[in-house]
C-alpha cells in the first residue's frame, strides 16, 4: 500500500510547487517570468494592446490584455491572469477607418519590454519614496497603446496611491520619465 501512495504524494508536491511557480511576483524576476510566459503562451509573433498589470495586496501580479496572432483579421482575444490561472474572457472585433492596424498594436519582440516595466516599477517606487516619506502603495502598470497610430505616443504608466493621492509616472518606450502626475 505504501508503494502506491508514494507516487501520489510526489504528484501532489510537484503540482503544488508548479502552481506556486506560475504566480508572478512584483519584482524584476516576476516581470521577467511573465514576459517569457507571454511569449510562450501567445507566440513570439503576437500583437497586443491594453496590457494592464495590477498589483494585488500580496504583491502578486494580475494581468489583463488583448492579443492576436493575425492583426489583419481585426479580431483580438481578451485574457486575464490571476492566482496562477489564465482565462480567456472575450473576443473583440476591431474597426479601423484609416491606417495600418499594426500601427495601433505592439509586439513584445519589437516594441514593448515587460522586463523593462519591472525596472520602471522599481525606479518609480525608489523615486516616490525618496521624495515623499508617506505610505505609498504600488497599484499597477500599463502599456499605453499608440495614439492615433503614432508610436511616439506609446509608453508605460506606473500607478501609485496613498490615502489621499494618486501618483502616475509616464515613461516612453525607452524607459525615460516623461512626466509625473499627482492627483
Amino acid at each position: 500500500m505504501r508503494i502506491f501512495l508514494l507516487p501520489f504524494y510526489i504528484l501532489i508536491v510537484v503540482t503544488f510547487l508548479s502552481c506556486e511557480d506560475s504566480i508572478y511576483k512584483s519584482s524584476i524576476e516576476g516581470f521577467s517570468k511573465l514576459e517569457s510566459d507571454l511569449l510562450i503562451k501567445f507566440g513570439r509573433d503576437s500583437y497586443f494592446t491594453d496590457v494592464k498589470i495590477n498589483i494585488d495586496k500580496n504583491k502578486k501580479l494580475e494581468v489583463s490584455l488583448l492579443v492576436t496572432k493575425n492583426p489583419y483579421s481585426y479580431k483580438m482575444n481578451g485574457w486575464s491572469y490571476k492566482n496562477g490561472v489564465w482565462n480567456k474572457r472575450t473576443e473583440v472585433h476591431l474597426e479601423l477607418r484609416k491606417g495600418n492596424i499594426k500601427n495601433y498594436l505592439y509586439s513584445l519582440q519589437e516594441n514593448v519590454n515587460i522586463v523593462k516595466m519591472g525596472f520602471l516599477v522599481e525606479e518609480s517606487l525608489h523615486y516616490v519614496l525618496e521624495n515623499d516619506s508617506i505610505d505609498i502603495e504600488l497599484k499597477g502598470i500599463e502599456v499605453v497603446s499608440p495614439n492615433r497610430g503614432k508610436r511616439s505616443k506609446s509608453g508605460y504608466v506606473v500607478y501609485f496611491s496613498t490615502k489621499n493621492t494618486e501618483i502616475k509616472h509616464y515613461y516612453n518606450l525607452d524607459g525615460e520619465l516623461v512626466k509625473e502626475e499627482i492627483l
